[in-house]
């Protein structure tokens, strides 16, 4: 803190983490970030101030001091004000507050993602009725085919065995006469 207590900074004795009391080990890394005490005892501390760009500090003067919170006010109005946001992203323009333009966001990826996810069972249900209307168009079954063919080889072998049963019978009767 400088000599009237109204603003303070950090110096640094090794490490920024030492510094801020903010621990190396990764599994409680939240229980090991804490405010320092003596800003927790006494809040009013903390710079509050706003820098005033219109009047410029004279050389070696502080540029922000205490103040009356409006910096702090004003970044918490951010959130509640209504802003004038542009079409973006499949959104139109619109005039939100942060929150509602986050949760506008949101609502627009949900739709998109049930539509992808709808698009997706319509396109698989489409390919396996097609699928299944080809089979049966073709008309071709292969167990059919390979049973019908094995039956045709068998008459084939039989047919040739008569065949081969008349020429002999025929050979037989022409060496007779």
């Amino acid at each position: 803190l400088d000599s009237d207590g109204n603003n303070f900074s950090m110096t640094d004795g090794g490490t920024l983490l030492s510094t801020l009391n903010v621990g190396t080990d990764t599994t409680g890394i939240l229980q090991t970030v804490q405010v320092r005490q003596s800003l927790a005892n006494n809040p009013s501390l903390i710079a509050t101030g706003q820098l005033d760009d219109v009047t410029p500090p004279a050389i070696g003067a502080a540029a922000v001091t205490s103040g009356d919170a409006s910096t702090v006010q004003a970044m918490a109005n951010v959130f509640t004000k209504q802003l004038s946001i542009p079409a973006a992203g499949g959104l139109s323009l619109m005039t939100t507050t942060v929150g509602g333009y986050g949760a506008n966001i949101l609502s627009i990826n949900a739709v998109n993602a049930a539509n992808a996810s709808n698009t997706q069972q319509f396109q698989d249900t489409l390919l396996q009725s097609l699928q299944t209307k080809l089979q049966s168009a073709s008309g071709v079954n292969l167990d059919e085919e390979l049973s019908s063919m094995i039956l045709f080889q068998n008459a084939y072998t039989a047919s040739a065995r008569v065949i081969t049963t008349a020429s002999d019978m025929l050979k037989t009767l022409s060496d007779m006469v």
